[in-house]
């Protein structure tokens, strides 16, 4: 899984002489990209669970030395590992904000002299309070064990202003990280791969792909988009569990629907890839089915850039003409923070709207 976020991890752990500390809400892929970073930074990975741990977990348990008349303290089987490691080792410590306080207060020691073998590293991720997934806080001392911290992409995450924490990456790429671990990982189900690859329309978009738009609710049957749900989707599918009520029993009815409809157009062979559109208008297929021409629109309104939009003006004039104005809308709507790479920026737009003014008169 070879791409920008998991090579700038990789490099830092192979290069930083302090650790990380991911921020992020459930289900976003953290220790995802830690596993594959310490395999490209050829890393051993060891993780401790701190909301699952206890304060003995780390400062060791007593033992008695009948010979000496006292008790010594005897590090666990994993600690231990740590301390006698001979080769490179990632130590990831997740689920940081939700460790009770004297779990976090014992961490601390991890990172004392001696305590720990010089080949390891400690990184970290944690939830925010706000995401109602446990955490609470993390005590100020081991936050500041740390030497950087980066919030992890999401589809609402910029990562831009001033007093913003610093995103991991863009949002596409953790995208494209993502889709090309599935990949590796689950190469039976590359529908799910050219279903994400395809233009990440946003959480609100009727046909569009949503990888992630997880949000808390008190509703425990209430499911929703991430990177946990989506790989129980991509296994069940390799195993052939590909019903509707099972796969919206993982994402959701709206995603599931799509998703299913998305695979079933793919079998029908007639929707052109957004590039054949922009390599050449004039000869790129155009199908008849309804639902096969709703998705082509998303597709290449979603993905349109200024430099496409005179290919993509091209194209629409040889689709019915609800679906051209379909097509202008998602561009336009796609393009929306940017205002110069709007189609109606492009001048061939002007001809464009003569032809078809009497549905935007409507409209």
């Amino acid at each position: 899984m070879s791409t920008s976020i998991v090579n700038r991890l990789s490099f830092l752990i192979q290069n930083s002489s302090r650790g990380v500390l991911l921020v992020g809400p459930p289900g976003c892929g953290k220790t995802e990209q830690i596993r594959a970073a310490a395999v490209a930074a050829g890393y051993n990975l060891e993780i401790f669970r701190a909301a699952l741990m206890e304060r003995v977990d780390i400062s060791g348990a007593l033992a008695p030395d009948l010979e000496r008349g006292e008790c010594r303290i005897l590090p666990l089987a994993q600690l231990r590992r740590l301390q006698t490691a001979t080769v490179p080792t990632l130590l990831f410590v997740d689920d940081l904000g939700q460790a009770p306080g004297d779990v976090q207060a014992a961490l601390m020691s991890l990172w004392d002299a001696g305590n720990l073998s010089p080949l390891v590293k400690i990184w970290g991720a944690t939830n925010r309070a706000q995401d109602g997934a446990g955490a609470i806080a993390i005590c100020e001392p081991l936050k500041s064990r740390f030497g950087r911290a980066f919030n992890m992409p999401t589809p609402e995450t910029s990562g831009e202003g001033a007093e913003t924490p610093v995103a991991l990456g863009s949002w596409s790429e953790l995208v494209g990280s993502w889709c090309d671990w599935l990949t590796d990982a689950h190469p039976e189900a590359w529908e799910i791969a050219a279903w994400h690859r395809s233009p990440q329309l946003g959480v609100a978009h009727p046909v569009g792909p949503v990888l992630y738009n997880w949000k808390k609710s008190a509703d425990p049957a209430q499911r929703f988009c991430d990177f946990r749900n989506w790989e129980t989707v991509a296994a069940d599918w390799v195993a052939g569990i590909r019903d509707f009520a099972s796969v919206a029993a993982c994402i959701g009815k709206g995603q599931a629907a799509a998703f299913l409809s998305f695979v079933s157009l793919l079998a029908d062979g007639s929707a052109p890839e957004p590039n054949d559109v922009w390599l050449d208008p004039d000869s790129a297929p155009v199908p008849t089915n309804p639902a096969t021409l709703l998705l082509v629109c998303a597709r290449l309104g979603a993905s349109m850039e200024a430099a496409n939009a005179p290919a993509l003006l091209r194209y629409c004039d040889r689709l019915p003409e609800v679906f051209a104005l379909l097509c202008i809308r998602d561009a336009n709507k796609a393009r929306g923070t940017r205002p110069a790479n709007r189609v109606t920026q492009c001048r061939a737009y002007t001809a464009h709207a003569m032809k078809y003014s009497h549905l935007l008169e409507i409209a």
